[in-house]
C-alpha cells in the first residue's frame, strides 16, 4: 500500500520508501518495548534509563552522520530511526531472553485485547487534550500569541516532565504488585496526598519563577509568556492526580470504561477552548487545559469510586490547595526587581512547609519520620566528612 498512501497524501509514489520505513519503525518500537516493560515490572530503573539513553544517544548520532555526513536528507532521519529501533528491539530481547517464551496463547491474546483495545480511543482523547489549544490559538489569533504559548507551556510541562512521567512509568506496576496486600486501600489513600503534597510545592515554584527566569533569558517580547505557567503547570498537577486517582479501572480490569472519560474531557477541553481562546487569548487556553484536566480528575474520582471505593484524605488534600493558593496570591504582590523577587519568592516558597505545619497538616508519625530522615543525613553527612580527613592525614603520613 506504501505508493498508493504517498500518492494520497504526498501527492508522489516515489515516497513510497517513507512508509514502508515508518512501518518497519512501528514494528520494531513495539518489540522494543517488551524490554522496557519487563525492567519496570521488576523495578530496575537504572536499566531502564541506560536503555533509553542508550537508544536516544545512539539514535541521535546516526541521524546527524546521515543527514549530514551521508547528506541523506530527511531521508536519513527516517533510516537513522528504522536502524535504531531494530539495533535496540534486538538488544533488549537478548537482555530479557530469561523472561521470554516463544509460543502462542489465544487465551492471552483475548485477554490482552480485552484489556487494551479500550485505551486505544482514550489515547485519540489524551492528544486533544494536550494539542487541542495550539489549534484553536492558530484559528483565532496571530503567530506571536502561540509562540508565547509555546514557550510557556515549556516551564509548565516540567511538571510533567520530572513528576508525571517518572510516575506514569511505575504506577502501574506498583498498583499490581500493592492490590493484594493488607495495607492496598491505605497506601493507594495516602498516595494522592503526598503526590498532591509535592507535585504542588513544584508547581507553585514554577509558578512563583517563572517571571524572573523569563526576564533572565528571553527578550522582553515573550515576558507575558509567564502568566500562562500557573495554568498549565497545575493543569499537570491535575493529570498526575488523575493517574493516581485511577486505581480501580486497573485493579477491577476496567479499561473498557476508560475511553468514556477521557473523551469526556477531551470534548470539554474543545468546547472551552472554543469559547475561552477568541476572547482571552493564551490565557482562556490555559484556562481550558487546567479546567478540562480538573474534570478528567473528577471524572475518574467519581468512575472509581463505584468500583473500587477508597477513602482519601480530603481535609488534608484541602489543606494542601489552600496553603498552595494562598503562596501563589501572595507571590504575586512581590515587586519586578529580579533579585528581590527571586529572594522573596524562595522564602514563599519555604514558608509553604511552614505554612502546612502551621494548619496542622503533618501527622505526628510523619514529623518524627522526617526529623529522623534530617539527622540520619546529618550523621552521614559528619562520617563522610571524618572520614575524609582521616584518608587525607593518612596521605600526609
Amino acid at each position: 500500500l506504501a505508493p498508493a498512501l504517498a500518492s494520497w497524501l504526498l501527492d508522489d509514489p516515489s515516497g513510497g520508501i517513507y512508509f514502508r520505513i515508518m512501518g518497519f519503525t512501528l514494528l520494531f518500537s513495539g518489540v522494543q518495548t517488551v524490554p522496557l516493560v519487563v525492567f519496570r515490572a521488576e523495578k530496575k530503573s537504572l536499566h531502564y534509563a541506560l536503555f533509553s539513553v542508550a537508544s536516544f544517544v545512539t539514535g541521535a548520532l546516526l541521524s546527524v552522520y546521515l543527514v549530514a555526513g551521508a547528506h541523506m536528507g530527511v531521508l536519513g532521519t527516517r533510516v537513522a530511526n528504522l536502524v535504531t529501533t531494530g539495533l535496540f528491539a534486538v538488544i533488549g530481547l537478548v537482555l530479557c531472553r530469561q523472561r521470554l517464551t516463544l509460543r502462542f496463547s489465544w487465551q492471552m491474546l483475548r485477554t490482552l485485547l480485552r484489556y487494551g483495545l479500550p485505551l486505544v480511543p482514550a489515547r485519540f482523547g489524551s492528544f486533544a487534550l494536550s494539542r487541542a489549544d495550539r489549534y484553536f490559538l492558530r484559528a483565532f489569533t496571530d503567530l506571536s500569541f502561540t509562540g508565547l504559548y509555546h514557550l510557556g507551556s515549556q516551564f509548565g510541562m516540567a511538571i510533567n516532565l520530572l513528576i508525571v512521567q517518572p510516575l506514569q512509568l511505575i504506577w502501574l506496576p506498583t498498583i499490581f504488585e500493592m492490590q493484594h496486600k493488607p495495607h492496598a486501600r491505605l497506601f493507594f489513600q495516602r498516595m494522592l496526598t503526598y503526590y498532591l503534597l509535592f507535585s504542588s510545592w513544584v508547581a507553585l515554584g514554577l509558578s512563583l519563577l517563572s517571571r524572573e527566569v523569563i526576564a533572565i533569558l528571553a527578550t522582553p517580547a515573550f515576558y507575558p509568556a509567564y502568566k500562562v505557567v500557573p495554568w498549565i503547570s497545575f493543569a499537570y498537577v491535575a493529570y498526575g492526580a488523575y493517574m493516581v486517582i485511577n486505581v480501580g479501572i486497573y485493579v477491577c480490569d476496567r479499561t473498557r470504561d476508560a475511553w468514556k472519560i477521557i473523551l469526556a474531557s477531551a470534548a470539554l477541553n474543545l468546547a472551552l477552548n472554543f469559547v475561552l481562546v477568541p476572547s482571552y487569548g493564551i490565557l482562556g487556553a490555559a484556562l481550558a487545559a487546567l479546567l478540562s484536566y480538573v474534570a478528567l480528575f473528577a471524572f475518574a474520582w467519581w468512575l472509581n469510586r463505584r468500583i473500587y471505593p477508597l477513602q482519601y484524605e480530603w481535609d488534608r488534600i484541602a489543606k494542601i490547595l489552600a496553603v498552595t493558593a494562598l503562596v501563589l496570591s501572595i507571590g504575586q504582590l512581590v515587586p519586578e526587581n529580579v533579585p528581590i523577587a527571586l529572594l522573596s519568592k524562595a522564602v514563599l516558597l519555604l514558608g509553604y512547609w511552614g505554612l502546612l505545619y502551621v494548619v496542622r497538616f503533618f501527622q505526628r508519625a510523619e514529623l518524627i519520620a522526617a526529623l529522623r530522615t534530617v539527622q540520619d543525613l546529618g550523621h552521614r553527612m559528619k562520617y563522610s566528612s571524618l572520614a575524609q580527613r582521616a584518608r587525607e592525614d593518612q596521605s600526609d603520613r
